[in-house]
């Protein structure tokens, strides 16, 4: 499992970057941009500590801070992500001056993020939340002194969210194979990440287990009739995030992997979830038969699609 993980990361780094050649030279954004690709090469860099993905990091990072625009102050959209991913690359490599440039210009953005006047929204997209989020990465990233508490108010650690968060795994493991793509955005890869969330805060192995699953849907790429994104190269809906989710499982210690990789061929799927995860199909679900054994791929136990009311 693992080496296939790894063989296909590879492949999917060399497909992007021929991609990369026709994307959009504007588009410096972490959700469908140049950002996101930094981030990408950085997360790689993280797990491998081979340090031509940190080079590579910094060349998108500079690329995308010669071109803010101004308009969006979150992680995703707008100019916190390209300032926060640049502090981030330029701390690694000890770059200081260049890092503190970054955040002072992060930390410039509060004010439109905290005017009464403002029409912000608070969501995670385009909002408050996304702003929120830049300045807690840079806390995780660097240092928890980076950014002062005082710019930080954020709830947190409460079991209400965390049993919100259970329950709606429940749900995405029953419905979250989407035709609609592969990606973190909108599709199975994103879907995955939440069980790789809950794995880390609950470290029980059922969440493992349920994103081996969705990550091994996702390495029959092309096998599933689902449609091509927009933007097929980047972080959120392209090869990215299926790069980015398998290096998450290279990350594991090999003990988490392998007792992984051993719930998949040995335990049924009863024992895990009374639930078995169904694809979504436009107002149609394609209902999956049992858990596929050791070996057998997910096409194998596909059911011809059924419309439920």
């Amino acid at each position: 499992f693992t080496r296939r993980i790894q063989s296909k990361i590879k492949d999917l780094l060399q497909q992007m970057e021929e991609g990369l050649k026709t994307a959009d030279p504007h588009d410096c954004s972490a959700y469908t941009g140049w950002t996101g690709i930094a981030l990408l090469y950085l997360q790689l860099y993280r797990v491998t500590k081979d340090q031509k993905f940190l080079q590579r990091s910094l060349d998108y990072a500079k690329r995308i801070l010669r071109n803010l625009n101004g308009r969006r102050v979150t992680f995703l959209c707008g100019d916190a992500g390209p300032l926060a991913v640049g502090a981030v690359v330029y701390h690694k490599l000890k770059i200081d001056s260049e890092s503190k440039e970054c955040i002072t210009k992060l930390l410039q953005l509060q004010r439109t993020v905290i005017s009464t006047d403002s029409e912000l929204p608070d969501e995670l997209l385009y909002g408050r939340a996304g702003y929120l989020y830049a300045l807690l990465y840079l806390n995780t990233e660097i240092g928890p002194d980076t950014v002062p508490q005082s710019v930080i108010k954020e709830t947190f650690k409460e079991d209400k969210y965390l049993k919100d968060a259970m329950d709606c795994s429940d749900v995405i493991w029953q419905r979250g194979l989407l035709r609609k793509g592969y990606g973190i955005c909108h599709g199975t890869a994103g879907n995955g990440y939440s069980f790789l969330s809950l794995y880390h805060l609950t470290e029980d192995k059922k969440y493992l287990y349920r994103a081996c699953k969705f990550a091994e849907w996702c390495l029959e790429y092309g096998a599933h009739g689902c449609r091509i994104p927009d933007r097929p190269y980047s972080l959120f809906e392209g090869t990215g995030p299926r790069s980015s989710q398998w290096l998450r499982f290279a990350v594991p210690s090999q003990w988490e992997l392998q007792e992984a990789a051993a719930s998949i061929s040995l335990q049924p799927a009863a024992s895990l979830s009374s639930h078995r995860p169904r694809m979504v199909n436009h107002g149609h679900w394609e209902l999956w038969g049992p858990m596929p054994a050791d070996g057998q791929s997910w096409q194998n136990v596909l059911r011809p699609p059924v419309r439920l009311p």
